[in-house]
């Protein structure tokens, strides 16, 4: 009984929006695929951030929403995937561009205040493994929280996550560490090397006689 109540909530805090709902873009693009997964075909466009792509199914598949697109003046219909479409509100941004990911399931906290977890529909909001978000206020791998948005049962939320629990695009934190050693250790090797350094001079062979 407690799994099927269980169960219920999860479905229940998923967004769901009925057939012909037009919802905006909030990333900086998106591709819209021809299957519901990303190694499937992409159109030939981008959907910018801020264009409203038209619902054609009430239901996700595959994390994506079966939608149509309108593009130099042809209608498209296609997958675009959810953490790039979401309902705003007055009170809503867009989110710029995801410029990083959760690297475990991990729980988010209010952007007021980092000890208290955030809530969405009465329950703890927490991000699964891989999902993209959007570092909003800097990124510093010492600090213990970094504000982020992200795409959240349809909606665009701000919180703090554990900066150790998120990785951004582009560089690992912990490759991030490795340049840094192997910067100051060729800096060590340099200075050694200037150090040990001699003036050698440079003696021609001395000319032999001519038979």
């Amino acid at each position: 009984m407690k799994f099927l109540l269980a169960l219920g909530l999860i479905f229940a805090s998923m967004a769901s929006y009925p057939i012909g709902t037009k919802l905006p873009v909030v990333s900086n693009y998106a591709y819209m695929y021809e299957d519901a997964n990303f190694d499937s075909a992409k159109y030939n466009f981008i959907i910018h951030k801020g264009e409203m792509i038209t619902l054609l199914d009430d239901e996700l598949s595959n994390n994506f929403y079966y939608a149509s697109f309108k593009y130099e003046d042809v209608t498209y219909n296609g997958y675009v995937y959810k953490d790039n479409i979401a309902e705003l509100t007055d009170d809503q941004e867009l989110i710029f561009s995801y410029n990083a990911k959760v690297a475990k399931d991990t729980q988010i906290f209010t952007i007021t205040d980092s000890s208290v977890p955030l809530l969405s529909g009465g329950e703890a909001v927490v991000l699964k493994e891989s999902t993209a978000v959007y570092i909003y206020s800097g990124y510093n791998r010492k600090s213990e929280f970094t504000a982020i948005k992200f795409s959240y049962n349809g909606r665009i939320e701000v919180g703090y996550v554990r900066t150790t629990d998120i990785t951004p695009y582009g560089i690992s934190p912990a490759l991030i560490v490795a340049l840094t050693a192997i910067i100051a250790s060729v800096g060590v090797i340099l200075i050694l090397l200037g150090i040990s350094k001699k003036k050698i001079r440079i003696t021609p062979k001395e000319k032999k006689d001519e038979p």
